[in-house]
């Protein structure tokens, strides 16, 4: 069977839920609402409390924004920093070594 794939939430979303949360909405009501299943607003809840966020008071960009992921990035991840540069990055390199005078080329032109 193939695994469901999963809809990351985004950080408008996720103020939202903690902000139905702190006027006291329900968990299937802020789900309805925001489309957070039940189990990713408890984690989302857990994750913000642990970096400051008190039920009621204000939320921050850091109570929301996604952590830094580990492992090795996928190879569809590494291939879209190449296409964004738009060049091959060896060359990018090549170029910027040829373009860089050296030490040798200082001492010759004095």
């Amino acid at each position: 069977m193939a695994p469901i794939p999963r809809k990351e939430s985004t950080l408008v979303e996720r103020v939202q839920a903690l902000t139905l949360h702190s006027k006291g909405a329900k968990t299937p009501e802020i789900e309805n609402i925001t489309g957070i299943r039940k189990e990713a607003f408890k984690a989302l809840l857990r994750r913000a409390k642990d970096r400051g966020y008190c039920v009621g008071g204000p939320i921050k960009e850091e109570h929301v924004v996604n952590g830094p992921r580990t492992g090795r990035p996928t190879k569809g991840a590494t291939e879209s920093v190449t296409e964004s540069v738009g060049e091959d990055p060896e060359e990018v390199i090549l170029e910027a070594l040829m373009e860089t005078p050296t030490s040798s080329d200082a001492i010759k032109s004095t």
